[in-house]
């Protein structure tokens, strides 16, 4: 029980700090290029031997943004855009990771979502990525608005 106003304080304080801390530990990708490119659909992405990535549609309505000069010559694609979903990482054994939102996936999983926040939600728990400052984070259940969800959280 609660016998003076500075102990609720301090249970308040706390829990604000908890609820900013467990935010804080979840990845939230942001990408480098402009947005507004529309999103990636039912897609396969895939780095190969020759340090580019496969993109491959999955289904007859797959969708992959791009970005294209006056010329009508690609510049671009964005496979990791904001509101991407269903996305299948795939992993080239001779190459051994695949890079996509951010970070570097050496196992296999669907992305399920990457919200307009940033916020990768995937198909499954413990798949590990590395960001590129060397950053170690693993995929685990956990409440996103008001929902279950599998999120990438730091390890």
């Amino acid at each position: 029980m609660i016998k003076h106003i500075s102990q609720l304080v301090l249970l308040v304080f706390l829990g604000i700090l908890s609820i900013t801390c467990t935010q804080h530990i979840i990845y939230k990708f942001q990408p480098d290029y402009p947005t507004g490119n529309g999103i990636a659909y039912q897609i396969e992405v895939k780095n190969v031997k020759d340090g580019k990535q496969s993109l491959v549609a999955l289904a007859d309505n797959a969708k992959l943004p791009m970005e294209m000069d006056l010329n009508g010559q690609i510049i671009a694609f964005y496979p990791d855009s904001l509101g991407s979903n269903n996305i299948k990482i795939a992993i080239d054994k001779d190459v051994g990771y695949t890079d996509y939102a951010g970070l570097r996936f050496k196992q296999e999983c669907t992305i399920i979502l990457i919200d307009q926040t940033g916020v990768i939600e995937l198909d499954k728990e413990g798949i590990e990525a590395i960001d590129k400052h060397g950053n170690t984070w693993i995929s685990k259940a956990g409440v996103l608005k008001s929902r279950k969800a599998i999120m990438i959280k730091k390890n």
